[in-house]
C-alpha cells in the first residue's frame, strides 16, 4: 500500500537528522521509508503503552475531566 505524502515537514534535531540520511544511504533506502519505518517501529513496540494512555483518557472522559485531557494534549503537542 501506497502512503500518501503530507506536506507538513517533521521537526527532528541536526542529528537526528543526519542518522536519518546515514540511515538511508546505507541502507538504499529514502529517508522518508526510514522514518516511517522507525515510527511504524515504535508504534507497535510500545502498544502496550498507548493501550494504557487510551485506557485513562476513556475513565477521564467518563469521569468528566475533558479540562484535564485538553491540558495533557496540549502539553504533548507542544513538545
Amino acid at each position: 500500500m501506497r502512503k500518501k505524502k503530507s506536506d507538513s515537514p517533521v521537526k527532528v534535531s541536526e542529528s537526528t537528522k543526519e542518522r536519518i540520511r546515514i540511515a538511508a544511504a546505507v541502507s538504499g533506502r529514502s529517508q522518508t521509508n526510514i522514518l516511517d519505518a522507525a515510527v511504524d517501529e515504535y508504534i507497535t513496540s510500545h502498544a502496550d503503552d498507548f493501550a494504557i494512555g487510551l485506557k485513562r483518557a476513556g475513565e477521564s472522559l467518563f469521569e468528566g475531566h475533558e479540562s484535564q485531557i485538553a491540558y495533557a494534549i496540549s502539553l504533548s503537542s507542544a513538545r
